[in-house]
């Protein structure tokens, strides 16, 4: 699936569970990682939809071939969405010293915050954690970090 079909199918299944809400709210996450520049189409859908996504960018792919733009990234940024951070060449952190682990999750934010952003939130490559690894995350500064997985 493109970006786009994703989008659709991440707006109608989020719109459906309004039926089943309690007195605590619902919350959907739409997230999109690894910087790709087809996940613009995404935004279009979004926003037509007045949702907002989390976009987990690796600072280092902004601007290549096939990645996001400086000047998208920021627009995603001014546009509501949040741009989180997702390390600087996407490795499984669980198999990196911490040393390592602590370069590509920390200069990867250092990186998203010289280019204006305000990263707060991460995204485990992979969705591969430990506790090792979520508290050298936490101590880079992030307050949150998800992983991936199914319904």
């Amino acid at each position: 699936m493109n970006a786009r079909s994703w989008a659709v199918v991440l707006c109608i299944w989020s719109l459906s569970l309004a039926p089943f809400a309690s007195a605590a709210q619902t919350v959907v996450s739409i997230t999109f990682d690894d910087t790709l520049s087809d996940q613009l189409a995404a935004q279009q859908i979004l926003d037509q939809y007045g949702f907002k996504a989390t976009f987990y960018l690796n600072g280092t792919r902004i601007g290549r071939s096939g990645y996001l733009t400086l000047s998208q990234a920021q627009a995603l940024a001014a546009g509501g969405h949040e741009i989180g951070g997702h390390t600087i060449n996407h490795p499984d952190l669980t198999t990196l010293s911490s040393s390592s682990t602590v370069y590509e999750v920390c200069q990867d934010r250092q990186d998203l915050v010289d280019y204006g952003f305000n990263p707060v939130s991460f995204a485990y490559p992979f969705g591969a954690y430990d506790s090792v690894v979520q508290g050298l995350v936490q101590n880079c500064g992030y307050l949150s970090a998800r992983t991936v997985g199914g319904l």
